[in-house]
């Protein structure tokens, strides 16, 4: 007899990010501006997985005072840890922050 063995060779993993503009000029932000770094250096980009709703990160403006609050999904090997999410500001990434996720 013949068995199936399936093999889950990925999943999506869902940062919920706020980004708010202390700045007094509109900022733009896009889920581009965000890269998931794993503790052996793995770096993943955001999937370009296309969603039906507003609850996800797309190149938008934020005014001033304001705050956006959307998802950026990576596609990652099951079960993958120690991972930390890196930022950047625009499009160029002049300057970059590094948030540990637990």
């Amino acid at each position: 007899m013949m068995g199936v063995q399936v093999i889950q060779s990925s999943v999506f993993l869902t940062v919920n990010v706020t980004v708010r503009n202390d700045g007094t000029e509109k900022i733009n932000t896009d889920s581009s501006f965000f890269k998931l770094i794993s503790s052996n250096g793995a770096e993943y980009s955001p999937s370009t997985i296309i969603v039906a709703d507003d609850k996800y990160f797309t190149y938008e403006g934020i005014n001033p005072g304001l705050a956006l609050t959307g998802n950026v999904v990576f596609e990652v090997p099951p079960g993958l840890v120690g991972l930390n999410l890196q930022v950047q500001t625009g499009f160029w990434g002049t300057e970059t922050g590094i948030i540990n996720l637990n």
